[in-house]
């Protein structure tokens, strides 16, 4: 019976062995399955990290292009103003440069009307002085008196 025992003793200790292996393989399961567990969640909180950072810099970047588009509008809206002064500067400024053409014009008119005037007063006088002169060689009898007349009247001129 000893060897049955001794038998029997080495079987309990080979089942208590091995329930006890695979009570630790359980337990090594069960840990490895927890650790896998605790790394899968800090995946799930890092990726939901991440995607909180990402949405915030989304969010800056909206907030950019839309103060960026507002900067546009406006500059458009500026260029476009500016774009209606220059063409209301060019306008009244052909206009101007018209005005002051024609009034070029008049005035070159009036000057030429008003020299013209002034050439035919002087031709009108010169012949009235080379009528007077002659009119004195004529008659020798003239008397002294018309020669300060003469030299006053050819002094100023008479504008007819």
């Amino acid at each position: 019976m000893d060897s049955s025992s001794f038998q029997n003793d080495e079987d309990n200790h080979y089942r208590s062995n091995l329930k006890k292996s695979q009570s630790w393989e359980l337990e090594y399961q069960a840990s490895l399955w927890s650790t896998e567990k605790i790394v899968h969640e800090e995946e799930i909180r890092r990726l939901k990290l991440s995607t909180l950072v990402l949405r915030n810099q989304k969010d800056d970047f909206d907030e950019r292009i839309l103060s960026r588009d507002d900067r546009i509008a406006t500059l458009e809206q500026e260029c476009e103003d500016l774009r209606l002064k220059l063409a209301h500067s060019e306008q009244k400024n052909l206009q101007q440069e018209t005005y002051f053409q024609s009034q070029e014009s008049i005035d070159t008119n009036e000057l030429e009307d008003i020299i013209l005037a002034e050439k035919s007063a002087i031709e009108l006088q010169t012949y009235a002085f080379e009528n007077e002169l002659m009119n004195e060689k004529i008659s020798p009898d003239a008397s002294s008196s018309k020669l300060p007349y003469l030299f006053v009247s050819r002094l100023i001129p008479k504008v007819i």
